[in-house]
């Protein structure tokens, strides 16, 4: 089976974003494919059998490594990937984000950094 779009994710709090996405696609005609914590060995497995594939990655599993195999496959097949880790990995940290935003000439709040 092939899907458009393949979208895995482990936070309870994601479900509303995952079922507006999945509702989104079903408007428009794509196929949505999701990986949770339940299905993952299952889903990693297909992948790497050929049994599955997909267009394009909407990773919201970052920060669970259990979930790697389904981004090293995305990265190794060539397919579009949004939010990658090697990316996103750096918008994540919030105080270097700031000061990114205002070496972009981008105002921000006055904010204080603490240290970890």
């Amino acid at each position: 089976m092939h899907y458009d779009l393949c979208l895995p994710w482990y936070w309870e709090y994601d479900i509303d974003f995952v079922r507006f996405v999945e509702g989104a696609c079903h408007e428009i005609g794509l196929t949505f494919w999701q990986i949770t914590p339940d299905t993952l060995l299952e889903s990693a497995t297909a992948l790497y059998k050929g049994e599955r594939s997909f267009n394009t990655l909407l990773d919201r599993s970052q920060g669970d490594d259990r979930f790697l195999p389904i981004n090293n496959w995305a990265k190794e097949y060539n397919k579009r990937r949004i939010n990658p880790p090697e990316l996103s990995k750096w918008s994540e940290d919030k105080a270097t984000m700031h000061l990114e935003l205002i070496s972009a000439g981008i105002h921000t709040p006055y904010t204080i950094i603490l240290p970890p």
